[in-house]
């Protein structure tokens, strides 16, 4: 499925065309709260989309208490938007125990594991659902995304790259390539990669931060400040990801914004949060006493 803002919307007139059919159709109203999780953040303020995701869900379960979809989009919002880690677990353990071929609760599992410490089970789950549907340009990004925060940059080069060829405009894989190569001390190669992806379409306009990573570098900071300037005036109009922009101020060195666009971000619950711990473009924040008490609020081991 094309994770775009119009196709998720798309799929939710079509859940709800399949309700008015059959009212009792809990497959439909676990697709609803997945496409409410798939919306949040990047298009749906999160405190606006995942209670939306939740009462699907449950009411998904309501008519039928095995379904593993549900589980899983309930396990989405525990963990996601909630930060009950342990929560999430063991509801997303019960939807791979209940339907242990069903690649996206394999996934949302690998999601949770790096807010616990446990980057590298991340890795291997991750492979694991895209075993089981290989053409998910979904789990290979997301793939391409844990393997740079390993440090393993030329795997997540290779592992973007490859989701690129099954669709050419995922804006994430090349936004994870483009980190790569600024991790292996390329900036120009990441400004190309990082432009590229936000000349796309169906790009979020927050994403427009992480050109600011390589301007920073090359020394561009006039550009890089406009940028920021900016999405400071949209974050005034709609919702924006305020760890996204923060990874901007924070390669500008401009850590007093950075934490203000990351507690924006905390008192969202965006989900982004999650790998505050592990993303290599919080660097610079970690040694800030501000950065260790986020870090105990959202709950991060």
């Amino acid at each position: 499925a094309k994770l775009s803002e119009p196709a998720l919307r798309r799929s939710l007139d079509l859940f709800n065309q399949a309700l008015l059919q059959d009212p009792a159709l809990a497959r439909a109203y676990a697709g609803i709260a997945d496409a409410w999780c798939n919306l949040a953040d990047d298009w749906v303020a999160p405190d606006d989309a995942y209670p939306r995701a939740k009462g699907a869900a449950e009411r998904a379960l309501q008519r039928e208490p095995e379904l593993a979809e549900a589980i899983t989009s309930l396990g989405k919002v525990l963990g996601w938007h909630e930060w009950k880690f342990a929560d999430a677990e063991v509801q997303l353990a019960k939807a791979v125990a209940l339907a242990p071929n069903y690649a996206e609760a394999h996934y949302v599992h690998g999601t949770i594991l790096p807010s616990v410490g446990r980057l590298h089970d991340a890795i291997e789950t991750m492979r694991k659902a895209l075993v089981l549907d290989p053409l998910s340009v979904h789990y290979s990004e997301w793939l391409a995304r844990f393997l740079l925060y390993d440090g393993d940059n030329d795997a997540a080069i290779a592992q973007g790259e490859r989701t690129m060829e099954m669709d050419e405009i995922c804006h994430r894989a090349q936004h994870y390539v483009a980190a790569a190569h600024l991790a292996k001390g390329d900036p120009r190669t990441a400004l190309t990669w990082f432009r590229r992806a936000q000349s796309l379409e169906r790009a979020p306009r927050a994403w427009d931060a992480f050109i600011v990573r390589a301007l920073a570098v090359l020394g561009q900071r006039d550009e890089a400040a406009a940028i920021l300037a900016r999405l400071e005036e949209e974050s005034r109009r709609q919702y924006l990801r305020g760890e996204i922009v923060a990874t901007g101020y924070a390669a500008m060195g401009d850590l007093d914004n950075a934490f203000a666009s990351l507690e924006r971000a905390y008192q969202a619950r965006s989900a982004g949060l999650l790998y505050l711990k592990v993303d290599p473009a919080y660097a610079s924040l970690r040694g800030d006493p501000r950065y260790d008490d986020l870090v105990k609020r959202i709950g991060l081991t």
